[in-house]
């Protein structure tokens, strides 16, 4: 199994989008909320593949130089490497719809604390998320 990616897209209000995964029995993590990602394809890199799957299920066309890495993780579900990259949406980016799971919600950091996340997100991108988070201007 190739490696997959995260991302992080962070709303000008500092909200973030999170996505409720299908409630499929064989793919990891039924019915749990995540930051959205993907699996790298091909001779991808983890940047280019997060801009196509920002692009698959936002709409959103981001330059993969524009993505900031985040963190790296090995996933203990699947032992599969996790590349997460985190994107701050300007004032006339918007999300214009999720292309997979049963929909997508923006929260804040606080509620996304409170959240049981998949893929052991929690443990390994959330500290990250949060000191980033904490070193920006506003």
């Amino acid at each position: 199994m190739g490696d997959a990616v995260g991302y992080v897209l962070v709303c000008r209000d500092g909200y973030l989008l999170t996505q409720l995964r299908e409630d499929i029995p064989t793919i990891l993590y039924p019915g749990y909320w995540v930051l959205p990602g993907g699996s790298v394809e091909g001779d991808e890199s983890p940047a280019e593949a997060t801009a196509r799957e920002i692009h698959e299920e936002t709409d959103l066309v981001i330059a993969p130089d524009k993505l900031k890495l985040l963190c790296q993780y090995l996933r203990e579900s699947d032992g599969v490497q996790a590349h997460v990259f985190i994107y701050l949406l300007a004032d006339n980016e918007e999300p214009i719809f999720m292309g997979e799971g049963q929909c997508f919600l923006f929260v804040s950091p606080d509620h996304l604390v409170t959240m049981e996340l998949g893929f052991e997100q929690n443990r390994y991108i959330l500290p990250h998320l949060l000191r980033f988070l904490e070193l920006q201007p506003g």
